[in-house]
């Protein structure tokens, strides 16, 4: 019995000291090779110890790809984590206001308006976008309208140079949007793509697996596709805000002239033509009057006769014999 309990008590001690040696082994292999990751990707590691030394070096022969999902995402959460201090540093952004004016104006001539509206915009430092003249159906103005674009800072002075081209002022209209907060929420989302692309590639750098390469580069690609649709609208926002916008549209004064295609004589010509036409037409009234109305009129004048008659000497006849029976009866 006492032999079976020693026997008994070496081998669970045997077990207990190979447990523990075990658990201290593979801590040791875990903490050297996640230091290798964190160094490899930039991440801060834990204070030097000899014990880990020694556990890199015996693990010098391990491929340093080797990258698992869980250390790239804790690469990813830290590079966004800094994204979002640096977000908070953003300087200030000037005031960005996206401004335009519409003028609608009575003009003694369109061609030279439209000459010296360009020349305005050209003195300003700007330029003409779109214009168009045209004559008015069946009218002798012309009417049309100008674009131009000049910079934020010369507006006013632009938009009151541009009054006096006209003889009469129709309407003026001036608008302003004030799109500063939309900037700086674009260029803060611009940041933090543009810092979340930089850490992407950093990781598609040591990714090993094909895998991890898969999915790292899948997330780039939509990164990438929404750093240029931020900057798209960046520079869109820009060249509204640097750039203002003016809309004129002209219309000339109407003159009291001669019409170019006047000719009296095609007159006096166009108006014996419609006489002798009408005369023409009487004529040919005239004559299917006479020849095909007043006969069709005879005959009928003649039927309505031949019964007129009939009827006459029926009711003649009919009086004749009433008459004659009564004479006997008045007579007894």
């Amino acid at each position: 019995m006492k032999k079976f309990l020693k026997w008994g008590a070496i081998i669970v001690g045997s077990l207990i000291a190979l447990f523990v040696m075990a658990s201290f082994l593979g801590n040791m292999f875990s903490g050297s090779y996640s230091g290798k990751q964190a160094e490899q990707l930039g991440i801060p590691s834990a204070p030097y110890s000899p014990s880990r030394d020694m556990d890199s070096k015996s693990l010098g022969s391990e491929s340093p790809s080797a990258i698992s999902q869980e250390s790239m995402g804790e690469a990813v959460m830290e590079d966004l984590g800094s994204v979002a201090e640096n977000t908070a540093e953003l300087p200030t952004t000037e005031k960005k206001v996206i401004k335009s004016g519409d003028l609608y104006l009575r003009v003694e001539n369109a061609d030279k308006a439209v000459e010296n509206i360009s020349q305005i915009a050209r003195t300003n430092q700007g330029e003409v976008f779109a214009s168009s003249v045209s004559r008015i159906a069946d009218e002798q103005v012309r009417q049309g309208y100008v674009t131009i674009k000049v910079p934020f800072s010369n507006f006013e002075k632009t938009f009151n140079e541009l009054k006096k081209v006209a003889s009469l002022i129709l309407s003026e209209s001036v608008s302003s949007q004030d799109v500063t907060e939309q900037y700086t929420d674009l260029q803060s989302r611009l940041k933090n793509k543009q810092a979340e692309e930089a850490s992407f590639l950093k990781i598609l750098e040591q990714a090993g697996k094909m895998d991890d390469v898969l999915s790292v580069t899948r997330a780039l690609s939509r990164t990438r596709e929404e750093i240029e649709v931020l900057q798209g609208r960046i520079r869109l926002m820009d060249s509204q805000t640097e750039m203002s916008t003016i809309m004129i549209n002209i219309t000339e004064d109407a003159d009291v002239q001669m019409a170019e295609t006047w000719r009296p004589w095609q007159v006096i010509k166009d108006s014996v033509n419609g006489l002798m036409k009408s005369l023409q037409g009487f004529i040919d009234f005239v004559i299917v009057l006479i020849i095909q109305v007043i006969p069709i009129l005879l005959l009928i004048g003649l039927l309505i006769w031949i019964i007129f008659k009939i009827s006459k000497k029926i009711i003649g006849r009919l009086k004749s014999k009433n008459s004659a029976g009564e004479k006997p009866t008045g007579e007894n």
